[in-house]
């Protein structure tokens, strides 16, 4: 599963269906206009959806809504953040900070 903020497609919620998967499936339509630095929050409720939110200040949080687990993370995932030209090339660069896993 994706979050991610793009210059051109804004906010994105998206997931890669399957292993070896060419590409990945918009699970919420894009939030336009929306660019970096923005704060990233995924989270998981008691009966498995996955709940987005976004933020500009990191206190603020505006929900992006819910989804229910389309992976099936039943038995745990990998986190991670990224960076992508989008273009095979071209480089890209970016910081990241404040990155927090929390178990709960």
């Amino acid at each position: 599963m994706a979050l991610n903020v793009t210059h051109s497609n804004g906010l994105q919620v998206a997931v890669r269906e399957a292993d070896g998967a060419s590409g990945l499936t918009e699970l919420r339509r894009p939030i336009l206009g929306l660019n970096a630095p923005i704060w990233l929050r995924l989270t998981r409720d008691t009966v498995g959806n996955i709940l987005v939110f976004y933020s500009f200040n990191g206190s603020d949080w505006t929900s992006y809504g819910q989804t229910l687990d389309p992976l099936g993370f039943n038995d745990g995932f990998y986190v991670g953040v990224f960076v992508t030209p989008r273009n095979n090339n071209e480089y890209a660069d970016a910081s990241f900070d404040n990155i927090s896993v929390e178990f709960r």
